[in-house]
């Protein structure tokens, strides 16, 4: 009995005509005012029967992909193409392609995309927070990438409830120190200090935030 049954499953695993890929994972990075990045995938039919790609699912909304052709002819090969939306995403992002032929039940690939998406104004931290009576300034290490901005451009924020000063620890290399402190620690407060990077125009070519938070 168990012999005819691996038999049976050794029959059903060979009837799943053998794709070859170029590549099963693809490596994008993305530039600040890039909008999408496409990567293609391409595949070859190895076996001896004709096939159908019958869908390409996505593991995030922020990726769709489509088969150049969807029917495979013995030996023939198409271009399965990804587009990824950046949004409002920033940093590393990623998304896992299924692709699915007609009249296979299960996925007969997974095809990884790995997107990093470059920043001009990096932040660490971007949330300040204060609480259990606990004061005194804090810090928050800036950065910008050199390539995109030339400098920091003025801090918005509420003077009547913080106190904020910037100082640039290399110029050349984009580095600056923000110290923030509130003004008073009997009160919530819930403030957002905006901060603007500029371009050697001084054009905004970036915007962040950095969050308050004052519990007593």
């Amino acid at each position: 009995m168990m012999g005819l049954m691996g038999l049976c499953l050794a029959g059903i695993a060979s009837a799943v005509p053998e794709l070859k890929w170029d590549r099963t994972v693809a490596k994008v990075e993305m530039g600040p005012r890039d909008l999408e990045a496409q990567v293609s995938y391409r595949v070859t039919n190895k076996s001896d029967a004709t096939v159908r790609l019958n869908r390409v699912e996505s593991s995030c909304g922020c990726t769709a992909a489509l088969p150049e052709k969807q029917v495979l002819g013995a030996g023939e090969s198409t271009v399965v193409t990804a587009v990824f939306e950046k949004g409002k995403r920033r940093g590393k992002n990623g998304s896992v392609l299924r692709v699915y032929l007609e009249g296979v039940a299960e996925p007969v690939a997974h095809l990884r995309l790995e997107v990093d998406i470059l920043e001009i104004m990096t932040l660490q931290p971007e949330i300040l927070y204060w609480n259990g009576g606990k004061r005194g300034a804090r810090t928050v290490a800036l950065h910008l990438d050199r390539t995109f901005a030339d400098r920091m451009g003025a801090i918005q924020f509420d003077e009547e409830r913080m106190k904020v000063s910037l100082v640039t620890v290399s110029a050349e290399k984009g580095f600056y120190e923000m110290t923030v402190e509130p003004l008073g620690y009997d009160v919530n407060l819930r403030e957002k200090l905006l901060l603007q990077a500029l371009n050697a125009a001084g054009a905004v070519v970036e915007e962040k935030s950095v969050h308050v938070f004052v519990r007593p």
